[in-house]
C-alpha cells in the first residue's frame, strides 16, 4: 500500500503543475507527504539496516545516491539534448532550461545547493524542475543519519526546531505580511523538511501503537480526509498556503503507519511495486515530457485537458522505461548494500531506540 500512495502522490504532483484546472494546493500537500514518508522510511532502515557508526552512514548515502541520482541524470542528460538539438524547453516552466553560471552548473549536478534557507536562493535555472524538493530530503537525510533518527527524543527536539522556526516565520507576517503569508519561505527552502521528516520519523517508532492499527475502512477515511485537505485549500487562503499543509503532515502521522502495518500483514503485489518504483521517475520527468508533447502537438492548449491526459500517459511510459532500464539494475548493488549487517554498536543503538521512549 504504501508503494501505491506513493504513486498516487506523485499523480497528485502532476495534476497540479500540468492541468490548469487542477489543484496546485494538492500538489504541494503531496510534497508535505513525500517528505513524512521519507522521514518514516529513512528513520526505519537507519535504525534496522544501516545503523548510525561511520560505516553505517557511508553505506546508508551510497543507498541514497544510488536511489536517487541515476534516473535524474538520465533525465537531466536527454532535457540537454532536446534543448541543444530540438527546442528551448521553458515554455510551461521558465525555470526548465539550462544553467547559466558555474555555480548553477554545480548545483544541478549535486541536487542538494538548489535551495536555501531563503526562497530567493532557489536555483533560478533547473534541468529538473522539481528536484529543489529533492534537496530539502538530501538535507533532512543527513539531519536523520547523523544525529535525530536515533531516537523519538531527538526526533521531538527536531520537531521543535521546525516548529519554532516555522512559528518564526509566520510571526514575520504580522508586521510585513505577504499576500501568500510567505508559502515560498516554508516551502521551497531547507528547513521545510523539518517539522515533515520529523513527524515521519516519530511514526515509526510509534508505529506499533494500537492507534496505527490498518483497517481498509480506517485507511479509506484517512486518504478521504487528505483529498478533502486538497479541496479545502481551494475555498480559503491561509489554509492553501499554510493550514493545508500541516493538517497533511498531521494525517500522515496516522496514515503512513497504517500502510506498513498493512503490507507487513499482507504483503506487496507486483503491481504495487511497479507503481512504487515508477513514482520517482514520474515525479521528475513530467515537466519535461509535457513540454515535449507540446512541442509535437501544437494545436493542444497548454495545460489543457488533452495535453494533460497526453503528458501524463507519456510520463508514465517514460517512467516506466526509466524504473526498468535505470533504477532496476541499480537496485541489485543497493540490496547489496543493506545486506551487509549493522555494526555490533549501531545494532545495539537501534535496539534502545526501537524502545518507546
Amino acid at each position: 500500500m504504501l508503494d501505491l500512495y506513493r504513486f498516487i502522490l506523485s499523480v497528485f504532483v502532476v495534476q497540479g503543475h500540468l492541468l490548469a484546472t487542477g489543484v496546485p494546493a494538492l500538489a504541494w500537500q503531496a510534497v508535505f507527504s513525500f517528505y513524512v514518508l521519507s522521514g518514516f522510511l529513512m528513520t526505519l532502515v537507519l535504525n534496522e539496516v544501516y545503523g548510525f557508526g561511520a560505516e553505517g552512514f557511508a553505506r546508508f548515502f551510497a543507498s541514497r545516491i544510488l536511489r536517487l541520482f541515476p534516473a535524474y541524470y538520465a533525465v537531466v542528460l536527454i532535457t540537454i539534448l532536446y534543448i541543444l538539438q530540438v527546442s528551448p524547453a521553458d515554455q510551461l516552466n521558465a525555470a526548465l532550461s539550462l544553467p547559466k553560471t558555474v555555480g548553477e552548473w554545480l548545483a544541478n549536478f549535486l541536487i542538494l545547493g538548489l535551495v536555501g534557507i531563503d526562497e530567493t536562493q532557489v536555483a533560478a535555472h533547473r534541468l529538473v524542475p522539481t528536484a529543489w524538493s529533492v534537496a530539502i530530503e538530501l538535507f533532512c537525510y543527513v539531519l536523520l543519519a547523523v544525529h535525530f533518527a536515533r531516537n523519538a527524543r531527538r526526533l521531538l527536539v527536531l520537531l521543535g526546531i521546525g516548529v519554532a522556526v516555522a512559528a518564526t516565520h509566520f510571526l514575520r507576517q504580522l508586521w510585513a505580511p505577504a499576500a501568500d503569508y510567505g508559502f515560498f519561505n516554508h516551502y521551497t527552502v531547507l528547513q521545510a523538511g523539518l517539522i515533515p521528516f520529523a513527524v515521519g520519523g516519530l511514526a515509526y517508532f510509534a508505529r506499533n501503537s494500537h492507534w496505527f492499527e490498518p483497517s481498509h475502512g480506517r485507511i479509506a477515511v484517512l486518504g478521504m480526509l487528505l483529498a478533502l485537505n486538497g479541496g479545502f485549500a481551494v475555498l480559503w487562503e491561509f489554509y492553501r498556503y499554510v493550514g493545508g499543509l500541516y493538517l497533511a503532515v498531521a494525517l500522515n502521522l496516522a496514515l503512513i503507519p497504517m500502510l506498513f502495518r498493512f503490507d507487513e500483514i499482507h504483503g506487496k503485489q507486483s503491481w504495487q511495486l511497479t507503481l512504487g518504483g515508477i513514482a520517482y521517475p514520474l515525479f521528475i520527468v513530467h515537466w519535461f515530457i509535457g513540454t515535449v508533447v507540446l512541442h509535437l502537438w501544437s494545436s493542444l492548449t497548454p495545460k489543457g485537458t488533452a495535453h494533460f491526459l497526453v503528458s501524463l500517459a507519456a510520463s508514465l511510459a517514460v517512467s516506466l522505461v526509466l524504473y526498468v532500464g535505470v533504477d532496476r539494475n541499480v537496485e541489485k548493488v543497493r540490496l547489496r548494500l543493506k545486506r551487509r549487517p549493522v555494526a555490533v554498536a549501531d545494532a545495539a543503538w537501534a535496539s534502545r531506540a526501537a524502545k518507546p521512549s
